[in-house]
């Protein structure tokens, strides 16, 4: 059904613009009113249009209409830009294809050489207009090409009489002159316009004029595979009023004559009124009296001498046409000779003294840098591998280009491309860009920290004093501030010594100052010559000092929290009208957390947390703030510290859950009446449909996870979800069964149940002391629900009322490279730094706290929180305050992609998150069954000292989003998933399985879809692999998480400490202890099961028990004690523990 409907859709379109080409060619005025080139569309709203586009294209990108006029001289053209967000510094752009005279050019390709082409069309077009932007009205790129030619008619460089404009939001706008495309009266032109991305290798057409089933539309982000072929021009447009041309004549020449300052590699070009040919055989260029070599070509209109080889610095040269050697094509009338003499530049211009750029030092103890490289992202520039720009002493110095809006840039330092070899420190990092052209970093390999020369933004206030900065911006630029002999500060007439501090390449002084307004400069003294100059870095170079009269009251609700317990510190500052703060922070330290925990002036909110080693008792807070003077202000609040009661004991701590994460969808099936609510094509045995999975169905196997072992389920969005089918139209369908494409944020999809069955599955789970973690996001709403989305014909496509409940919600310019205000996979964006947009998205998702609340008193115990680096900080806070205000024990765990015990991303013990995903863990999982023990036993190590109850990891090996950890890094070897899975069990930090992977299921993450590449990893649970094939996989896991149950405590919370065994025996034993308790874990790497024996603390004869296998040991008189270490296949695993007494 669905594919006729798709069938009847197409064959509508091509009817109506097979009726549009019967009709008359349109015409253009003669002689049009005055255009304006700006990019708007002022001019043209007489003008009817040449061709439309009613449909949005690709991710909702929109072009609309296209128009075009001539005069006696120039062609004109207007492009309508309906949706074209902003991607920074390097846009989308139009390629307008040209038709002339229904003559075929033979060439398909268009001059970038992005994947999309012109070969079905009737006749191929002659010329192409490319017309880039830049952020929102600047033009990155325009040009005119003859097509398969490489060398443009015009461009920015050399306009040859053309002119071009970009306002992102309206139009694409621009002139060229009819000589360089040849055309003359009754000459008719047809056009076909492609937006397109700015990635030449991946990006194909976004959308076309005309809007036609025949002009393919991309379908990803990347179709090189699959380019899009364009077949439909507009109608015919025929030239009038065209001057007619008698006699040739020079319109422009580039380099004029006497011209100074040309670069060494520019072309000569001669343009004329009218297309011509050349005699190439007779054109010279000269250096005095040696001749140049050269070639020499037309490209319609123009005559372009290119040196084979760059010209030399500071030289003369001349060119000459001589006469009769170029002949105009209309007229046929010829000039006599032409001669442009010119000068070369005097110095190669350095494109690194205007370009955006950090400057890495890469510092190495064995000063080898062979092969080492840089990956980055979110440069707003040129993401990838960045190579050292040169080899120094120090070491090797890289350059990575950023753009304007670029704020965070990411790194890694790897050697070679393989990702076989990464630095000591081989964790994603980042550089936040401040103000200066150049951000210099120092880093050091295989240290985590690293060195960034600070910004200077003028003078900086702290406590009374004033610390003043002073550094020549081109000399700091260039590396040479040691050029400096010295600077002194110049304050009230008063004169001060600066000392400069070279690792921050600044010379600095502190003051102290009365109140009022200070005057300042500074005294510069290079080869020594004093100048006095004003503060390059603030340009009034006057600071103002007062010492305003600030009140802070602060109270912390609720008064009294255990350590499994968060509290909201509320701080009232009362501030004179025109004073702020510049920071206001609490001291956690009483409390087991951070010295300056940082309350945020735009929510004068702060939640803490209490570390389970603080003993009970009334803790005092002092919270400072600090004004725009740098004056500090203090108040004290206090908490009363209370030990976990009777009652909390039979619960269990945030840091000692052991989570299954669900895909509800693919658990199981407990209600068919609800799997096809809206009448859609659900095919089940598609992996991007539909497949029925509900809350019934995770109630019915509570039991099931119970015995697992299990006490935390995760279950992915419950929120109502867009119904549409992105495939529509396509083979297969991609719905959004997993929850993260929201339509509305107060209802639960109709697909899951009702809220009496989610009522149930809450009542059902806290009677087995299972907790229930419900996936949430913040940062977008799903496919089709942004302002103006364009209905793709799909049935359940988002109404403009189901759309209305996000007005003025969505950035309607997001920013590419930008991590807070992107598009993230194409998704709409919610401007949540905006109070109005942040308020009302926290309220929908803490509404469903009282919303879940059953008649027992039960509800949503914890969030998983998505896509937590592409939101706001002040988000994050204000979400975790709210939460706490309802329900203290509440718990968040995050998904800041790339996380590990290194990179939190500021998101713990900040009062944002209580936990992370770990994105390494898997990393380490893999480098440990691979035999790479002693690196991954210490990684491990330094992990377990840094996590603690308020701020922990959850380890995974698999997920919804990424390859299966069985399929890919255990290379489909079941034995070495044990041995990983067997690690993660009794790490530090919170289990997260993956459902389906405790009985060998595993599967590849989407790729391109358009090739059958769907997602592989998000399975239908398969119930029969229990006790079948997955069997023993289910014993595996049940064992371990019903031991990590037993001795909770020593897992959660005990240190970790290697007792025997490295990468060069091929097993691991280490100890985790807490308190008095003690386990003994050794893990087996090798195909052989093996007889170890080691040496531990314990007292002879004390007896233990394998609680892996059941098999009972005795320790020596030596305290040595000797097991049977199982293979790989049987698990791998032996867990010792102290026999119980009877």
């Amino acid at each position: 059904m669905k594919k006729k409907a798709a069938r009847q859709t197409t064959t509508l379109l091509l009817s109506s613009v097979l009726l549009i080409q019967a009709g008359v060619p349109m015409n253009a005025l003669a002689e049009p009113a005055t255009i304006s080139i700006d990019g708007l569309k002022t001019d043209w709203t007489n003008t009817p249009a040449l061709a439309t586009s009613p449909q949005a294209g690709w991710q909702g990108f929109d072009l609309g209409d296209v128009y075009l006029q001539n005069d006696a001289r120039n062609l004109y053209f207007y492009v309508d830009a309906n949706n074209v967000p902003n991607w920074g510094d390097n846009g989308q752009y139009i390629n307008i294809a040209l038709q002339i005279n229904e003559q075929d050019s033979g060439v398909a390709t268009n001059p970038l050489g992005h994947p999309f082409n012109f070969s079905q069309t009737d006749k191929k077009p002659q010329y192409h207009i490319l017309l880039r932007v830049d952020g929102d009205t600047s033009v990155k790129e325009a040009a005119l090409y003859e097509a398969g030619k490489s060398t443009p008619l015009a461009n920015l460089s050399n306009l040859n009489g053309t002119s071009f404009a970009v306002d992102r939001t309206k139009g694409f706008e621009g002139k060229i002159p009819l000589s360089l495309l040849g055309l003359s009266n009754e000459d008719t032109v047809r056009v076909l316009t492609v937006l397109s991305g700015n990635n030449a290798t991946e990006h194909g057409a976004f959308d076309t004029i005309p809007s036609n089933a025949a002009n393919k539309i991309a379908d990803s982000w990347n179709v090189s595979a699959n380019p899009s072929t364009q077949s439909v021009y507009s109608p015919a447009f025929t030239l009038s009023g065209v001057e007619t041309v008698s006699q040739l004549e020079v319109t422009t020449v580039m380099p004029a004559n006497q011209s100074e300052q040309v670069d060494i590699k520019s072309p000569i070009t001669w343009t004329f009124n009218e297309p011509v040919t050349l005699d190439a055989s007779k054109v010279s260029l000269m250096n005095g009296e040696t001749a140049v070599p050269f070639t020499a070509e037309v490209n319609g209109s123009t005559v372009t001498v290119t040196p084979t080889e760059p010209l030399g610095l500071n030289q003369t040269y001349t060119a000459t046409l001589p006469a009769d050697v170029v002949k105009g094509n209309l007229s046929n009338t010829t000039l006599p000779a032409l001669t442009t003499s010119f000068k070369t530049i005097t110095e190669i211009a350095d494109p690194w003294k205007t370009q955006r750029y950090i400057e890495m030092l890469y510092v190495r103890a064995d000063h080898d840098y062979t092969d080492w490289n840089l990956w980055t992202w979110s440069t707003g520039a040129k993401d990838g591998q960045v190579d050292p720009y040169k080899i120094t002493e120090e070491g090797a110095v890289f350059r990575i280009p950023v753009g304007k809006d670029a704020t965070n840039v990411g790194f890694v330092i790897r050697k070679g491309t393989d990702w076989a070899v990464k630095d000591g420190y081989g964790e994603d990092r980042y550089v936040k860009l401040g103000s200066d052209r150049v951000t210099k970093v120092v880093v050091e390999s295989g240290k985590g920290t690293f060195h960034q020369v600070p910004t200077i933004q003028g003078p900086v206030f702290e406590d009374g004093a004033v610390t003043f900065f002073y550094r020549d911006k081109a000399l700091y630029e260039a590396g040479q501030l040691d050029e400096i002999d010295n600077v002194a500060l110049k304050v009230n007439g008063v004169t001060y010594p600066m000392t400069y501090e070279a690792k921050n390449e600044w010379f600095r002084h502190t003051v102290r100052l009365p109140e009022g307004r200070h005057d300042y400069t500074f005294l510069v003294t290079k080869d020594g010559v004093t100048t006095e100059v004003k503060d390059p870095y603030f340009e009034a170079s006057s600071v103002e000092y007062r010492r305003p009269n600030i009140k802070l009251a602060a109270s912390v609700a609720p008064k009294a929290i255990s350590s499994r317990e968060n509290a909201v510190v509320h701080v009232k500052p009362t501030l004179p009208k025109g004073v702020t703060l510049r920071e206001m922070y609490i001291d956690a330290r009483p409390i087991g957390g951070p010295a300056k925990l940082a309350v945020d002036p735009a929510l004068n909110k702060q939640t803490i947390a209490v570390k389970d080693t603080v003993k009970p008792g009334r803790k005092s807070l002092t919270i400072t703030a600090i004004d725009q003077y740098g004056n500090v202000h203090k108040t004290k609040t206090s908490l009363t510290v209370r030990p976990v009661s009777m009652k909390d004991k039979q619960a269990f701590d945030w840091d000692e859950a052991r989570i299954y994460f669900m895909l509800t969808d693919r658990f199981y099936d407990g209600d068919k009446t609800n799997n096809n609510p809206n009448g859609e094509y659900y095919d089940q045995d598609h992996l991007e449909s539909y497949h029925g999975g509900d809350f019934a169905g995770v109630t019915k196997k509570l039991d099931y996870l119970d015995k697992l072992g299990i006490n935390t389920i995760w279950i992915t969005p419950i929120v109502d979800n867009i119904d549409w089918d992105l495939r529509y139209g396509k083979d297969g369908s991609q719905y959004g069964y997993h929850g993260y494409w929201a339509k509305n944020f107060e209802k639960l999809d109709e697909h899951l149940g009702d809220m009496k069955a989610f009522h149930r599955l809450i009542d059902e789970a806290n009677a087995r002391g299972i907790k229930i973690m419900v996936d949430v996001v913040l940062n977008h709403p799903g496919y089709g629900m942004e302002p103006g989305a364009v209905d793709t014909g799909a049935t359940n496509f988002p109404t403009n009322k189901e759309r209305k409940v996000f007005d003025g919600m969505i950035r309607s310019n997001p920013v590419d490279g930008d991590d807070l205000k992107m598009s993230l996979s194409g998704l709409p964006d919610f401007k949540t730094e905006e109070a109005a947009v942040r308020q009302q998205l926290v309220k929908w998702q803490t509404d469903w706290i009282k919303r879940s609340k059953t008649k027992k008193g039960n509800t949503i115990d914890y969030f998983r929180v998505d896509t937590v680096k592409h939101v706001d900080s002040t988000t994050w806070k204000s979400f975790k305050n709210e939460l706490t205000a309802l329900k203290p024990d509440f718990k968040m765990i995050g998904e800041h992609y790339g996380a590990s015990v290194n990179n939190t991303g500021g998101y713990l013990k900040s009062g944002q998150m209580d936990s992370l995903l770990d994105f390494d863990f898997k990393y380490q999982a893999e480098r440990f069954i691979n035999g790479n023990i002693d690196d991954v036993e210490s990684a491990l190590q330094y992990r377990n000292t840094q996590l603690s109850n308020e701020a922990t990891l959850g380890q995974f090996l698999s997920s919804h989003d990424e390859d299966g950890f069985l399929v890919s890094r255990a290379g489909g070897d079941e034995g070495k998933h044990m041995v990983a899975a067997s690690l993660q069990m009794t790490a530090k930090g919170q289990p997260v399985i993956y459902y389906g992977e405790e009985v060998g299921q595993s599967g590849k993450h989407a790729m391109d879809m358009d090739k059958g590449e769907f997602n592989e990893n998000r399975y239908d649970f398969d119930w029969k692999r229990v006790k079948g094939e997955g069997k023993e996989m289910h014993t595996h896991y049940q064992k371990l998480l019903n031991i990590r149950a037993d001795y909770s405590k020593v897992f959660s919370k005990g240190t970790r400490a290697v007792i025997a065994g490295g990468s060069a025996t091929g097993y691991s034993v280490f100890e985790r202890k807490h308190g008095k308790d003690s386990v003994l874990v050794a893990l087996n790497t090798k195909e052989a099961k093996r007889t170890i024996t080691f040496k531990t603390k314990l007292k002879h004869n004390t007896k233990l028990v394998d609680r892996y296998s059941g098999r009972q040991y005795v320790v020596k008189r030596d305290g040595k004690v000797t097991v049977s270490l199982p293979a790989q296949d049987d698990g791998g695993t032996v867990i010792l523990v102290k026999k119980a007494k009877k």
